[in-house]
């Protein structure tokens, strides 16, 4: 199965970084108290492992986009960036 053009795109500008291996990522994941941040993990590895954006997305049931905002996080800050953050209300106080 070849990538599509958006894909490819989105693969080549957004590479994962490298100074964990997939391996890794995977074992931090399991240690993770938040289901969440696990699947982020899990999702972030399998790209590191080789699969496709695409794969990895529907591994996790996420859109690739998604994915592509979960590698930019866990670019910028590392396995910090995969940690839930507070969400923002939109209730007023």
């Amino acid at each position: 199965m070849t990538a599509s053009l958006p894909e490819a795109r989105a693969a080549a500008a957004s590479p994962v970084r490298a100074d964990l291996t997939a391996h890794a990522l995977r074992l931090l994941a399991r240690k993770t108290p938040s289901l969440r941040a696990s699947l982020r993990m899990r999702a972030v590895a399998h790209v590191l492992a080789g699969a496709s954006l695409t794969e990895a997305a529907a591994c996790a049931h996420i859109r690739p986009r998604t994915l592509l905002n979960w590698i930019a996080r866990y670019n910028a800050e590392g396995v910090t960036g995969l940690a839930d953050r507070p969400r923002l209300s939109s209730r007023p106080e």
